[in-house]
């Protein structure tokens, strides 16, 4: 008998059934993984802050206006109690709130060398970056975007070139500072808007904190927090608890904004009875200046046809937004691929006999309803307040996100749509042609070398020049810098600030002497010298030396008339 076992045969296994209502899902790739980790708050995180450290270096040490001007006096002299000694050497922007501004302040004070100083400044646009994209997955997942890498990769090149976003990178304009709490707010609220139970209140608090920090540090802000709660108005009326959420958002909101403005509006309420001062004096009526409010309108839209045309005459090369030339075609594109999504919209629901309301609902999932209400929103909010362009890093962003996906959407169906989406985004990078702030080379050095003519303790330094504020700290303890406001105007209605100036003048009895530009004669400065009585004695000016200026400065002594 054969004892050798007879070899059976495996049974076929049997394949397992799908699980109902569960799709299946495609192996991932290479950039699906890449995808994956950048999203991830880890090595993600990580990889964007220290990329727009490297991007901040590229463009070099910032030297522009504002820095020049208030961005280094005011921490300064916020730290030094400087407001019982110094009138405005900042001018207006002295009164400016000085806490953004620490940060950079500490970094340079405390004697890093310029390109390490630069490098940190550019951390908080990694910040804003990983949450953007953050939010772009989100959209491209709900969109159902097939090739989800190639669409992220054409979102990211788009809006991180953009004019306000790149240009700012690493500034102390602090855009990319505001960004950096505006854009997880964002996050947090288009991922609540997934909640089916409804939004939660810890997020809904957390947002509200977050924008209501961003608006206290910097008022630029408030058109996001406006959009803030028009999207939780909107897009959670389908959702329980939404009145709750919109009040929690405005209550911490507030509380963000006490937290971010409460100190410094306090102080400035009590010394000028204005805690915006001298902002908004048209509504405190400070006796400190005059009853005004300081609307600049030479940024905004004036007819009509501006207003329907602005995107367009952005992506031209204009001075329309800014004091430097820039030239911005993402909003022209955006412009245009909502105005064809909106005919298209209008004439699918004329056919199918349906409510425009439905056919978007169906077309646009919530998070890009939510982006998109956000962005159009702060859009409108930003044109009809400030329309300085250089405020706009987040809303740049995410018409930068709109603008690709509103692009797949617009060319549904179209053959080679992917090829056309990557030729006008390169088309778009292309033309774009960022306003120049102000760079320089960051080097290994301090980020201020400056040196002023040694000026006695107990002197009186007056200017009408600007911006020269961040020369205050270099000069010698004891010493008073005032920027003249204007000549004195000998009548009542003059603001007690210009008063008080005036009368601090006449009243030092020690050597007086002035900040000035170098060569040539400042019409506006001899007016002023004139209105409070002083003579520019022109023999005795000594040179000031800074790295930073590109006009040469010096300090001359005064004489009363």
């Amino acid at each position: 008998m054969n004892t050798t076992p007879t070899p059976t045969r495996s049974p076929t296994p049997t394949p397992t059934p799908p699980v109902p209502g569960r799709a299946r899902r495609r192996p991932r790739s290479f950039f699906d993984e890449i995808v994956v980790a950048l999203a991830q708050p880890g090595p993600g995180l990580l990889l964007f802050v220290l990329g727009a450290g490297l991007v901040s270096l590229g463009l070099g040490q910032d030297a522009n206006w504002d820095l020049k001007n208030h961005h280094y006096y005011n921490p300064w002299a916020f730290l030094n109690k400087r407001a019982a000694i110094d009138s405005a050497p900042a001018g207006l922007q002295s009164f400016l709130n000085p806490l953004p501004d620490l940060p950079f302040y500490a970094l340079v004070a405390g004697g890093l060398p310029a390109w390490i100083v630069t490098f940190l400044m550019g951390l908080p646009a990694g910040v804003g970056a990983y949450f953007l994209f953050r939010i772009a997955r989100r959209v491209v997942v709900d969109l159902r975007v097939h090739r989800r890498a190639l669409a992220l990769s054409a979102i990211c090149l788009v809006a991180f070139t953009g004019t306000a976003s790149l240009s700012q990178v690493g500034s102390t304009t602090n855009e990319w500072h505001t960004a950096a709490l505006v854009l997880p707010a964002l996050f947090l609220l288009v991922r609540e808007g997934h909640r089916a139970a409804g939004p939660s209140r810890t997020m809904f608090a957390l947002i509200g904190i977050l924008l209501g920090l961003a608006v206290g540090l910097k008022p630029a802000a408030a058109p996001y927090a406006v959009a803030a709660a028009v999207v939780t108005l909107v897009c959670f009326r389908d959702r329980p608890r939404r009145h709750l959420a919109f009040g929690l958002l405005v209550v911490y909101g507030l509380l963000g904004f006490l937290v971010g403005y409460g100190y410094w509006g306090a102080w400035l309420a009590g010394r000028y009875d204005n805690p915006f001062f001298p902002y908004f004096n048209g509504i405190f009526r400070s006796e400190y200046w005059d009853p005004v409010n300081f609307v600049d309108p030479s940024f905004r839209p004036q007819t009509l046809k501006d207003w329907l045309t602005w995107p367009l005459r952005l992506a031209e090369r204009n001075q329309a937004m800014t004091e430097p030339a820039m030239r911005e075609p993402r909003l022209a594109v955006l412009y245009l691929v909502a105005v064809s999504l909106a005919l298209s919209t209008v004439v699918d629901a004329i056919r199918g006999k349906r409510s425009v309301g439905a056919v978007i609902h169906e077309r646009m999932p919530r998070s890009v309803q939510m982006v998109a209400l956000f962005t159009f929103t702060a859009y409108g909010v930003w044109v009809v307040t400030s329309s300085s362009y250089r405020d706009t890093v987040v809303a740049e962003l995410l018409a930068s996100l709109l603008l690709v996906v509103g692009m797949g959407m617009a060319l549904r169906g179209a053959k080679h749509r992917d090829l056309l989406i990557g030729v006008t985004c390169i088309a778009v990078v292309a033309q774009t042609l960022a306003p120049n702030w102000g760079r320089m080379r960051a080097g290994s050095g301090p980020w201020f070398d400056v040196q002023v003519p040694l000026v006695a303790p107990g002197a009186l330094v007056v200017t009408a020049a600007e911006p020269v504020g961040y020369l205050v700290p270099f000069m010698a303890p004891g010493v008073r810098v005032m920027r003249l406001l204007g000549a004195y105007r000998d009548k009542a209605s003059a603001p007690k600030l210009q008063q008080r100036m005036h009368d601090q003048v006449a009243a030092h009895d020690g050597p007086l002497f002035v900040l000035r530009r170098t060569g040539g004669t400042d019409a506006n400065e001899e007016a002023m010298l004139a209105g409070y009585g002083l003579v520019r004695v022109d023999r005795a000016c000594e040179p000031v030396r800074s790295n930073v200026e590109e006009k040469a400065l010096e300090i001359c002594p005064l004489e009363r008339k």
